[in-house]
């Protein structure tokens, strides 16, 4: 996690530790909200939902490990 990650601006770097969480969280939901649409689509269109189950148990494990 967070290896591969372009290296963020100092300034950026320290309002995330500042601000903790709300931080990760931002993070997560940026690399997660193109996927959510995607299968949100997806589910309209297929009614896939295996695909929503198994996000929604990613999700339901960062809030947990958090």
């Amino acid at each position: 996690h967070g290896a591969g990650t372009r290296p963020q601006s100092p300034d950026k770097v320290h309002d995330g530790f500042v601000t903790g969480r709300s931080y990760l969280t931002a993070r997560l939901n940026q690399r997660t909200a193109p996927l959510n649409q995607r299968t949100a689509r997806l589910n309209r269109r297929t009614k896939d939902a295996p695909t929503e189950l198994r996000l929604r148990g990613r999700l339901r494990w960062f809030n947990v490990s958090r």
